[in-house]
């Protein structure tokens, strides 16, 4: 019996690293299309490709699972408790955008429209040039009213 138990915590462990791997590399992509929405003019045959991969990754992604849910810290972007992203640098750093505006866990769910997550980075790109005195990551968020990415 207990070599069965074995088996089913591996296989489970297993499935859970898969799934943190899924999460990272999207994650990534992401953040690849973020800068690249940061250099490159609207009509850029670079942006275009970045998007277009951003597009089929989530796809592919929710294929796959339902949605995921990411914890925030200063430096880092957590899933699973397994650290997925991690950067230093304030200037840079996605997760200190979302960390230094009071965000501690963002959640994308499937049914997700592209027009959201394009959306979701066209606010993310623009929370350096905002007004830190009338609106933040937060309010922008909020008042976008996303219907399948949550924050808290």
């Amino acid at each position: 019996m207990k070599g069965s138990e074995d088996r089913t915590d591996l296989t489970v462990q297993k499935a859970l690293e898969e799934e943190v791997k899924s999460t990272k590399a999207l994650i990534q992509t992401l953040l690849q299309t973020l800068k690249s929405f940061r250099l490159y003019e609207a009509n850029h045959p670079l942006l275009s490709k970045f998007r277009d991969r951003l597009k089929h990754d989530f796809e592919s992604y929710f294929d796959e699972f339902d949605s995921f849910s990411l914890q925030v810290g200063e430096h880092q972007l957590f899933y699973s408790g397994k650290v997925i992203y991690e950067s230093e640098d304030v200037k840079e750093s996605l997760a200190f955008v979302f960390f230094k505006d009071g965000i501690r866990e963002i959640r994308f769910f499937k049914g997700i429209e592209f027009r959201e997550i394009i959306d979701f980075l066209q606010i993310v790109r623009k929370s350096d040039s905002v007004n830190r005195f009338e609106d933040d990551l937060v309010t922008l968020i909020w008042e976008k009213d996303f219907t399948h990415i949550a924050i808290t």
